[in-house]
């Protein structure tokens, strides 16, 4: 008769870039998920034993996902070494590495995606800042709206410009690209 391996999971809702069912998906066994006040790391620490096995879905999540860099690194060192301490494993599901092999690549793949993890964040968005075109049509587009006499400000110029195309630019990058709305009405009277 085969022996039941001792698995526990870890899901952390604050782990950037992650969702709690993304990290719930691949798990199997008793999964913790934590809550706000870091009981549930607790709970695990106290439940692992000699040979237990605790899946996480990317290293980083066994750290608070809030809180300075240096602190959540700190955390991230002292769990783990309180798991080893009891006797257990690490399983890393995205990668498929064990704390008991591979734990320096864990640990600095780890330490890469904490640091990486905030950067281009910017009003709640991740990910690289929208890329608006500098020719074309839908550039040509932008500036007869933002010129046109029918619109009375700039808020009026970006929702026509939004229904037009399904996006907007910024006011800022439309006044640098193509200047004050006026100036080129001020041009039209000239001519």
């Amino acid at each position: 008769m085969t022996e039941k391996k001792d698995i526990r999971g870890y899901v952390n809702p604050d782990a950037p870039g992650r969702t709690v069912s993304g990290q719930r998906a691949a798990m199997t066994g008793e999964v913790y998920t934590e809550d706000r006040h870091d009981r549930q790391i607790d709970a695990l620490i106290r439940s692992v034993r000699k040979g237990s096995v605790v899946q996480v879905e990317e290293l980083y999540c066994l750290a608070p996902g809030i809180g300075r860099i240096d602190r959540r690194r700190r955390l991230l060192a002292e769990r783990i070494e309180a798991i080893k301490d009891r006797g257990g494993v690490i399983h890393e599901i995205a990668t498929g590495m064990l704390s008991n092999k591979r734990l320096p690549a864990m640990m600095l793949r780890a330490y890469e995606m904490m640091a990486t993890s905030g950067r281009a964040r910017h009003k709640g968005r991740e990910g690289r800042p929208d890329v608006w075109p500098k020719s074309g049509q839908e550039y040509e587009g932008y500036r007869n709206v933002w010129h046109s006499r029918l619109y009375q400000n700039d808020d009026e110029r970006r929702t026509a410009i939004k229904k037009r195309f399904g996006k907007s630019p910024s006011n800022v990058w439309l006044r640098q690209q193509f200047g004050s709305p006026s100036r080129g009405k001020q041009l039209r009277d000239k001519e």
